[in-house]
């Protein structure tokens, strides 16, 4: 799996190695910490958004629990007209998870919020949605997977007599 043949190496030197290439690092630069080093994945598949749910694929790729949150938000102008292009992250959905052990290709089903709705559905067609996720793992490391995304809203609106 790291090129390491199985044969090269003990079963104890096998383990110290992936555990050193799966450390998260505990930098004091804040861009670098808290990565979790690809323990818990984001997809970066397109979404559609059905029903009012997106359906994120997540990948919890450790053998210990990922427990955590994951959080969709989009970027919206912000002031009023001439005073500057200003956006800012607004949250438009949240959903909890739990994964006793691993636990690949998982679908969460994030409920959007209505104003999230109606953003989007403001959209020509899609709008690139920002996924955070905040997980702790069983032996107790924390780290935060991020990943952008397309989120595209249904091609038919309902039309009201």
């Amino acid at each position: 799996q790291f090129g390491l043949e199985p044969y090269a190496t003990t079963y104890t030197g096998y383990i110290m190695a992936r555990n050193l290439l799966e450390s998260i690092n505990r930098s004091s630069t804040p861009a670098l910490r808290g990565t979790i080093g690809g323990r818990f994945v984001i997809s970066r598949r397109a979404v559609k958004l059905r029903g009012g749910f997106a359906r994120v694929r997540v990948s919890c790729r450790t053998p210990l629990g990922c427990v955590g949150k994951l959080r969709l938000a989009v970027k919206v102008k912000t002031g009023k007209k001439g005073k500057g292009k200003k956006r800012k992250l607004l949250r438009i959905g949240s959903k909890k998870f739990r994964y006793a052990t691993k636990h690949r290709n998982a679908v969460l089903k994030v409920k959007v919020s209505k104003r999230g709705r109606k953003i989007v559905g403001r959209q020509k067609r899609r709008i690139r949605t920002h996924a955070t996720a905040p997980v702790k793992f069983r032996d107790g490391l924390k780290g935060t997977a991020r990943r952008s995304f397309w989120l595209y809203r249904p091609s038919h609106k309902k039309r009201h007599k």
